[in-house]
């Protein structure tokens, strides 16, 4: 039996409340819910959970064009086949561009980290790695909605598109959301002073010149216009077409490096997600440049304690939460990055016995500045075979990224009445702002999330991945899937996922009262814990007394990440629906 919110805690009303959806038939859950309604009537007209999944990225490109879009960088996705049982992870991320260079930010660099766990202290000279004509990757969600679409779905392309491209050319009404990410870019683009980041920005999204305000009608007419021409002509336009053509002459133009090949070389990658073991349940991931090993890696050490027992928010339970994150962020960040490029010990991350070796390394009174393990030890081939080939394993450590990395993202879900369910995850990373003029979209800014400085797992090369944050999760019992859920949010991603399954598989919470319940953040590089204070106060004076530095927020903020989350009875043929109560999201079903 599942339990509500109020069961725990007389929590706040929040701003977005939710309600859990129960259905038979389908559900879709997304981060604005106008375009969860598009998915499920897409549902209802006998589409499948692809379908409506991919109706409803494109539609999240218009009502928040802050957070994904045609010039996104893809992301990590998962198709679940309810007939056969399959499960297919999809990389859709984007690459380095072939003209990028370890060294090419050094010379701008302004402020380095000293070890391991200052992950977003790299600073360079006027942000020219997050914020200009330098700082993208080539998009590749338009490849993204097209692969799973083509291989799973069964609407044509331009069907796929139509809603989106309505609702772009008939407008919407924005809210405070929209508005104050829209204006927030505006004053950031006014402060940095390059009118060819300005003006097609505020030509595309400001035609009145004038800041936005709640209640206005949004037209994205340029966008419209893309939309169209890629719903007749399909994704070659965007890879080898007039429109990545239009994007390679803008930025080199402005001093950028993108080239044709980084268009036309881009494939779609997928092959099955990784498992590992929480209570009695299979958690399945993406772990090549993505969340899955690091959400493993707090799972395994969170598996050698009884949460349970601790109790629902005590002071012992989240001491020993954040420990956990503790020693999986400092090893994520020492040793996680793309293994096409370097390599990175995966399975020695994600192994049950580097967890149990790793838990030792909490102290249940206090709290502790962690440590890099060595995971390589618990890696089938070792350093040996690196070491053979003259690879300075142990050099290649100390990623970075910047602090808000993947603030920008969409995340959706939608499972239909045979069964299959979509995941997708699709992000502009925070936008480096640039704007080709007449096409209506901003473009990624991929690079923020490489390491500028030479040297490290993270640095930056040729067609090399960025480490996500995000990331499908899918968690199975008995080999029938029982929950799927992920977000957009940066790290949060990352915590926020755990602290969902904790709240569901330890606690017994429903899929939207495990999401309403207060959430913690906890990373490496110092003993601050960020979280929500509708944990009671004699647990935030017990866990200061351990000596956790306390960052405590209202309840409900939006940074905390937007989590949509589905649970599923297969013996009873039921969807069980949840939508993140910090923002404007919904679920729905039927």
């Amino acid at each position: 039996m599942t339990k509500s919110a109020s069961s725990y805690a007389p929590y706040p009303e929040p701003p977005f409340p939710q309600r859990e959806v129960v259905c038979r038939n389908g559900i879709v859950a997304a981060c604005d819910s106008r375009a969860a309604d598009f998915g499920l009537e897409v549902l209802k007209r006998g589409g499948n959970a692809v379908d409506a999944a991919v109706v409803t990225g494109f539609l999240m490109m218009v009502y928040e064009p802050f957070s994904c879009g045609l010039g996104g960088h893809g992301g990590h996705m998962a198709f679940y086949d309810g007939r056969t049982g399959e499960l297919v992870g999809i990389d859709a991320s984007s690459k380095a561009p072939a003209e990028a260079t370890p060294d090419m930010f050094v010379d701008e660099l302004l402020e380095v980290p000293e070890f391991y766990g200052d992950v977003h202290r790299v600073k360079v000279k006027r942000d020219a790695n997050a914020l200009g004509f330098r700082a993208m990757f080539a998009p590749t969600t338009v490849a993204q909605y097209h692969y799973v679409l083509e291989r799973w779905g069964t609407l044509p392309w331009d069907e796929a598109l139509a809603p989106a491209i309505k609702v772009a050319e008939e407008g919407f009404v924005a809210d405070h959301i929209y508005t104050r990410r829209m204006n927030d870019t505006l004053k950031l683009l006014q402060e940095h002073g390059d009118d060819a980041l300005t003006k097609p920005f505020m030509d595309t999204f400001f035609p009145e010149g004038a800041p936005l305000t709640p209640g206005m009608t949004i037209y994205q007419r340029d966008m419209a216009k893309t939309l169209r021409r890629l719903a007749k002509e399909g994704p070659q336009l965007f890879y080898g077409g007039e429109v990545s053509d239009q994007i390679v002459s803008w930025v080199r133009k402005h001093g950028g490096i993108l080239s044709e090949v980084d268009f036309t070389s881009y494939k779609v990658e997928a092959g099955p997600m990784h498992v590992s073991r929480y209570r009695d349940y299979d958690i399945y991931g993406y772990a090549n440049s993505a969340n899955g090993s690091t959400i493993a890696a707090i799972l395994n050490v969170l598996d050698q304690y009884d949460l349970r027992s601790m109790g629902y928010l005590s002071p012992e339970s989240l001491h020993t939460i954040a420990e956990a994150m503790k020693l999986a962020f400092i090893d994520r960040y020492a040793y996680v990055s793309d293994r096409d490029h370097v390599p990175v010990p995966y399975d020695g991350l994600m192994s049950p016995v580097y967890a149990r070796e790793r838990a030792k390394e909490i102290d249940p009174e206090r709290a502790r500045m962690q440590r890099p393990g060595d995971p390589w030890r618990h890696q089938a081939s070792g350093k040996r075979i690196f070491e053979k080939l003259g690879v300075d394993v142990d050099a290649l450590t100390g990623g970075a990224i910047s602090a808000q990395a993947d603030r920008d993202t969409t995340f959706m879900v939608a499972a239909d009445e045979d069964r299959n369910i979509m995941m997708i995850t699709s992000s502009n990373f925070s936008n480096c702002k640039v704007v080709v003029p007449g096409l209506g979209f901003q473009l990624n800014n991929s690079m923020e999330g490489a390491n500028p400085v030479p040297g490290h797992a993270l640095s930056i090369a040729p067609f090399k991945r960025i480490l996500r944050n995000s990331g499908p999760t899918l968690v199975f019992k008995d080999g029938k899937p029982v929950m799927a859920l992920s977000a957009p949010g940066g790290r949060k991603i990352i915590t926020g996922t755990v602290m969902a399954l904790i709240n569901a598989l330890d606690y017994g919470m429903g899929v939207q009262a495990a999401l309403d319940a207060p959430r913690l953040h906890c990373e490496a590089h110092d003993l601050d814990v960020t979280l929500e204070d509708g944990i009671p106060a004699a647990t935030l004076e017990a866990l200061r007394a351990m000596g956790h530095q306390l960052k405590v927020t209202p309840m409900y903020q939006e940074p905390y990440g937007r989590m949509q989350s589905i649970g599923i009875d297969v013996d009873a043929g039921l969807y069980f629906g949840g939508s993140e109560p910090r923002s404007h999201s919904g679920v729905r079903g039927y």
